[in-house]
Order: C-alpha cells, then sequence, then structure tokens
C-alpha cells in the first residue's frame, strides 16, 4: 500500500487523496494508517489519525482541531526514542479562525498553518487520515466546502471509500483534478501469507501461521487438496511442540475441526469423522496438561462438532451420545449458549432414534435453564428453537405447564407462545437448515 500512496502523491494538484477498497481490504487500510504515523517506515511524510466523527459540519471541524492540539501537546510534552530527533512543533490552535459561511474553514485553515511550520522538504506532505468520518451526507458535505477553501500544497486529506458502493463518487466528479481516487485491489489471501510468514522462519509459531492461513485460503478457494496438505502441516507442527508448550493441542483441535468442516462441504463423511475423531482424541488427550477447565471445553467443543457429523449422516444414536455429552460438559463449564445448542440437538437426535423418554427429560432440563438465563442471553442463543422442540411433543410428564409459562413468560413476555411458534422471527441466532427442529 506504501507504493499506492507514493502512486497518489504524484497527483500535484489533488488536495484529497480517496483509497477505494473492498470490504475485505478495510483491516489492511485501518493498519496502513497506523503504519503511516511509523517511525520505521518508507512513508517520511507526517501524517495526523483523526477519529472524530462527522455528525455536525461545524461541531466536526471544532473536534478536528481540538484532537489536532492534543496530538502536537503529546508530541512536544513526550520523551522521545533515542531514534527520534526532539524537535518541538511550534503550532497552536487558533479556534478564532472560524468562519460563518465555511464550516470546513476552522479546521484548513489550522491545518494550512501547521503545514507551514512543518516546512516538510519538496515530495513531502502533511497529511490528515479522516478515518473517523462517518460515510454519510454531513461528511460528504464537509468534504465539498473543505474543495471551496485554498488548501496549503503540502496538504493531502485520505479518505477512504467502497469501491463497490462508493459514497463519495459525487464529489470526487465535481471535484475532478482536486480529488485523487486509487483502487487498491488488493490479493488479500496473498497479503493474510504474507503477514502470518513474519517472523524467525525457524519459529513454530511462524511456520504454523503461514501453514493455518495457506490452509484457510484454499479452503476459501475451494481447493480441497491443498487445505489437507496445509493442515496436515499443522498438525505436525503442533504435534512436535506439544512437549515445549501444551497449549499447542488446543490448535490441533481447532486445525481437525476445520479440516472436517472443509470434508463435509464435499460431502466426504467418512473423512470428516475421521477428523472429528482426531480432534475430540486431541482434546481429551488436553486433559494431562491442564488443570483449569481448558480441557473440559475442548472435549465439549470437540463433542459438539461430531455430533453435527453423525446429525448429518442421519447416525440419530451416535449424535445423541455426542450432543448429550457435549451438554453435561457445556454445563459444567458454565457456558450457557452452547449448552441450550447442543441440548436442542441431542433432543432432534433422541426423537430420531426412538428415544422419546430420553429426548423430552434432557429437553426439559434444557428449558430449565431459563430460570437462571438473563433476557439477553435467551434471545441471543437458540433458547426459542430448544423451548419449540419441547413443545413439539407431550412434555409434561417431565416438565409442567406452569414452569414453561413462569419461564417462557419471563423471558418473552406474556405472548410467549406466539413468540415460540414464530420463533424464526425472533431477533437472535437461528438453527440452520439441515438442523431444525421436527414435529413428532
Amino acid at each position: 500500500m506504501a507504493e499506492k500512496w507514493e502512486e497518489a502523491k504524484r497527483h500535484k494538484s489533488s488536495r484529497i487523496v480517496r483509497l477505494l477498497c473492498a470490504q475485505d481490504e478495510l483491516d489492511m487500510v485501518d493498519a496502513f494508517y497506523t503504519f503511516m504515523i511509523g517511525v520505521d517506515t518508507p512513508i517520511f511524510d507526517i501524517a495526523f489519525l483523526f477519529d472524530s466523527r462527522c455528525y455536525d459540519l461545524r461541531d466536526y471541524s471544532f473536534a478536528l482541531v481540538a484532537e489536532l492540539q492534543e496530538i502536537v501537546d503529546i508530541w512536544n510534552r513526550s520523551v522521545k526514542d533515542e531514534r527520534i530527533d526532539d524537535v518541538p512543533v511550534h503550532w497552536q490552535a487558533d479556534f478564532s479562525l472560524a468562519k460563518d459561511e465555511n464550516p470546513a474553514a476552522l479546521f484548513i485553515d489550522n491545518f494550512n498553518k501547521l503545514a507551514n511550520a512543518l516546512a516538510l522538504p519538496d515530495g513531502l506532505f502533511v497529511v490528515a487520515v479522516l478515518r473517523g468520518g462517518v460515510v454519510d451526507f454531513e461528511f460528504t458535505k464537509w468534504l465539498s466546502k473543505t474543495l471551496e477553501l485554498p488548501i496549503n500544497a503540502k496538504v493531502k486529506i485520505l479518505i477512504h471509500d467502497s469501491i463497490v458502493d462508493p459514497a463519495y463518487e459525487g464529489i470526487a466528479i465535481d471535484f475532478e483534478g482536486l480529488i485523487t481516487s486509487i483502487p487498491l485491489y488488493l490479493d488479500m489471501p496473498k497479503a493474510m501469507e504474507q503477514a502470518a510468514a513474519m517472523g524467525d522462519p525457524n519459529d513454530p509459531g511462524t511456520q504454523y501461521r503461514k501453514a493455518f492461513v495457506k490452509m484457510m485460503n484454499a479452503m476459501g478457494a475451494a481447493k480441497q487438496q491443498e487445505a489437507e496438505t496445509c493442515g496436515r502441516a499443522c498438525i505436525d507442527i503442533a504435534t512436535s511442540s506439544i512437549t515445549k508448550d501444551p497449549y499447542w493441542v488446543m490448535q490441533l483441535v481447532v486445525v481437525n475441526i476445520a479440516l472436517g468442516n472443509d470434508k463435509i462441504r464435499y460431502k466426504q463423511w467418512h473423512e470428516a469423522l475421521s477428523y472429528a475423531d482426531e480432534a475430540l482424541a486431541a482434546a481429551q488427550a488436553a486433559q494431562q496438561y491442564f488443570a483449569n477447565n481448558m480441557a473440559g471445553v475442548l472435549i465439549a467443543q470437540a463433542q459438539m462438532f461430531r455430533g453435527s457429523v453423525y446429525f448429518l449422516q442421519k447416525e440419530w444414536s451416535s449424535g445423541w451420545n455426542d450432543y448429550s455429552a457435549a451438554y453435561e460438559l457445556f454445563i459444567r463449564e458454565g457456558n450457557m449458549p452452547l449448552a441450550i445448542e447442543s441440548c436442542r440437538m441431542a433432543g432432534q437426535c433422541a426423537f430420531k432414534e426412538g428415544l422419546r423418554n430420553e429426548g423430552l427429560s434432557l429437553l426439559a432440563k434444557g428449558v430449565r435453564l431459563g430460570f437462571e438465563l438473563s433476557t439477553e442471553v435467551a434471545k441471543g442463543s437458540t433458547y426459542a428453537a430448544l423451548l419449540h422442540l419441547l413443545l413439539s411433543s407431550s412434555y409434561q410428564q417431565y416438565i409442567s405447564l406452569d414452569e414453561v409459562d413462569a419461564i417462557a413468560g419471563r423471558i418473552y413476555g406474556p405472548n410467549w407462545l406466539t413468540a415460540i411458534r414464530n420463533y424464526r422471527q425472533v431477533p437472535g441466532p437461528q438453527p440452520a437448515a439441515a438442523t431444525e427442529p421436527v414435529d413428532t
């Protein structure tokens, strides 16, 4: 991105540089803004990062100038690293520069004065990075107002815009020549791989990150064989490193589940189940390394994943065993959202296998969790779907209607039955189509 910035600077007459980026490039753009103010970088322009947001034209300019004064004060008072020349900035905010006819004038005139005070050599600029501006009509109008003013030739304003749905296309056309638009077209998968490879190449952590990112990129590109090759490399690195750092066992669980999910995508059930078994074995091995609850959480997650593989293969009995075991572990570890979901899935497997009594008994336990759940947790989980599944069968041998009414009424209000019948419209996570409740 440094090359893109240098390209933008060659447009001498422009005062605003607009980086056009895709949604998956936003993090990289934000990282570049931070990179611009670093010491050991190839960028010698002086950049100022502004986080103020534009809700009102006049207030926005005041907020920017206040931010600028704070940045300069911090610089002047700070103790510098030995690599940095301790040169004070002789500039003070002047709020008397506000003009009624143009609300952007206060900031532009102050920033122009700062550029004069810094007196940078030819080819270098003082840059206002407006990363906090809200993409709405007010900010667009404020940008237009800046271009009605004389902006110092040593000043650049840097913003970013969506390449898919650009917010500033109109003013870019209206002020052609004063706004330079630079499409980024970053190769994000490659950039992620390069970032992951940073560090000591002999460090297992660096090797693992590089292989893991390659695996995830290959999965995203539907390159099944490459994903598996990189995944096996991750597993080899983690396995050989466990004796030095037991936390590597967590990575074994993560990678095996990721590879198993990728096999599900291709309906390769045998391979998916094999990776699920490996994930569970690694999680169970974690018990010898961790005295805290980490091993229990890993086992529960691995069992829940293997239960999903069994469910998709319609192996209901095995799915029931894994989901119900995961439920007990999540309860023990206090993870209520996952306890609710594993309970719901266990109930589905039980009904499909003909284990009606076992399923209803467990579902009743899951519903009773509602006595201790906050409304936010209940509505933010699949609790409504769990309750819907219980109500689809004759349940009153296991939990009374009065109990259900008290629990559901507390969470969903007096019209809770309507809310549960229409649970797909209840805000919060919704079950996947393959795992929706069934009527029995």
